[in-house]
C-alpha cells in the first residue's frame, strides 16, 4: 500500500512506548488433535460429560459489546494437540481475532471475556499483566485507530500473528481513567440498545481519550485517522466511515472536534476572548495554535448552521456578465 511508508512516521514516534507484550501475555487459544482417539469429541453446542464451556469460532456480524456463541469444549489433554493459551479459564481477559475480519484497515475485534472462557486458535486471549491496565482499558486500546493501523501497516493480508500483535505500541502515560470512564459508558450504551447515533458518539469518545494518551503531533494523528476515511468500521451498529468532516481534516484533533461540537456557545466565547488577546498583542504561542483550531471549527460550524448562499451568488455573477450592456462597456 502507498499508505504505509507515511505511517512509519507514526511508529517512529512511538517507538519508546510500552508495548502490548510489557503489559500483557497473549498466546494463541488451543488446538484439537486432528484425529481424536476413540472417537472422543473435541466440541459440541451440546453438553457432555467433563465439557467446558467456550468459543470455538468468531461469527462474522459480532459487535464490539458482545462474546461469540459458546460451544461446550473437551479439555483433556488427550485430544488437545497444543494448548497454549487456550486451556486456561476463570482469568478476565480480552479475546482479540486471530483471521482479520475485513480487508481494511478494520482488521482487530476485541472483545470483553469476564468470565475467562477457553477458546480455540481462532482468538488470541489477552489478559493483563500490569494491574494499571482494566480489561476495558485494554478493550479500547486494541479497537482504537492505532492498534488497527498498527496491524494493518505491519500485516497486510496476513492473519493478526501473535508477535507482530504483542509489538503494538501503547501510551506512555499511566493514567488512563479517561479511557476507562469511556469504554466503560460504550459498554454500558450498547448493552441496553441505545440509538445508534448516540452510540457512534460514545464510541468517538472512547477513541479520543485513547489518542490523547498517544499525544501525537497533529499531523501525524491525522495520518492514523485518515487511513480510516471510507472504510465502514467492523463491529458496531452504526456506519462509521471517518472520523472528522472533510473540511476539518489536518486542522484539529479529534479530541478538539468533540470538545467544540459539544457545546458551541462555550467554544465561541474562548474564540472571542483570543481574538481580544490577539488583537492586543498579548497571545502566547499556544494560544495562537488554540485559536487557530478554534476558527477552523467556527468556520464549519457557520457554514453547516447557517450555509452562506453560493449559488445565489453565482446566478447573479451570471446574469450580469451574460447581460448585453455588460458586453458594450461604458
Amino acid at each position: 500500500s502507498l499508505r504505509l511508508p507515511e505511517l512509519e512516521e507514526v511508529w517512529s514516534a512511538c517507538a519508546g512506548n510500552p508495548t502490548l507484550t510489557d503489559v500483557a501475555s497473549l498466546a494463541k487459544g488451543l488446538d484439537y488433535c486432528g484425529h481424536p482417539p476413540d472417537g472422543s469429541t473435541t466440541y459440541s453446542e451440546q453438553r457432555f460429560s467433563g465439557a467446558h464451556p467456550g468459543f470455538v469460532r468468531l461469527s462474522r456480524g459480532l459487535q464490539l459489546h458482545e462474546l461469540p456463541n459458546v460451544y461446550w469444549m473437551n479439555l483433556d489433554a488427550s485430544v488437545v494437540a497444543s494448548a497454549r493459551s487456550g486451556t486456561t479459564f476463570g482469568t478476565p481477559q480480552v479475546l482479540l481475532n486471530y483471521a482479520r475480519v475485513s480487508r481494511g484497515p478494520w482488521r482487530l475485534k476485541a472483545l470483553i471475556d469476564k468470565q475467562g472462557h477457553p477458546v480455540t486458535s481462532r482468538f488470541i486471549p489477552v489478559r493483563p499483566t500490569d494491574f494499571s491496565y482494566s480489561i476495558e482499558i485494554l478493550w479500547a486500546l486494541l479497537n482504537s485507530p492505532v492498534a488497527n493501523a498498527y496491524a494493518y501497516s505491519h500485516l497486510g493480508k496476513r492473519d493478526n500473528i501473535v508477535g507482530d500483535i504483542r509489538k503494538i505500541p501503547f501510551p506512555k502515560k499511566r493514567s488512563f481513567d479517561g479511557v476507562d470512564r469511556a469504554a466503560k459508558a460504550y459498554l454500558a450504551a450498547a448493552s441496553s440498545g441505545m440509538s445508534s447515533a448516540n452510540l457512534e458518539r460514545l464510541l468517538l469518545r472512547v477513541d479520543s481519550e485513547v489518542l490523547k494518551l498517544y499525544s501525537l503531533p497533529l499531523d501525524l494523528e491525522q495520518r492514523v485517522l485518515g487511513l480510516f476515511s471510507d472504510w465502514k468500521r467492523e463491529g458496531v451498529p452504526f456506519s462509521q466511515v471517518r472520523y472528522l468532516p472533510p473540511a476539518l481534516e489536518g486542522k484539529l484533533h479529534l479530541s478538539e472536534f468533540l470538545q467544540f461540537e459539544d457545546n458551541w456557545p462555550v467554544t465561541n466565547r474562548e474564540r472571542g476572548k483570543l481574538i481580544d488577546k490577539n488583537i492586543s498583542g498579548e497571545m502566547s504561542a499556544e494560544e495562537r495554535i488554540r485559536l487557530n483550531s478554534l476558527q477552523a471549527y467556527a468556520d464549519y460550524h457557520i457554514q453547516k448552521v447557517s450555509p452562506r448562499p453560493t449559488h445565489l451568488l453565482d446566478e447573479l455573477e451570471k446574469q450580469i456578465l451574460g447581460s448585453p450592456e455588460k458586453g458594450r462597456g461604458r
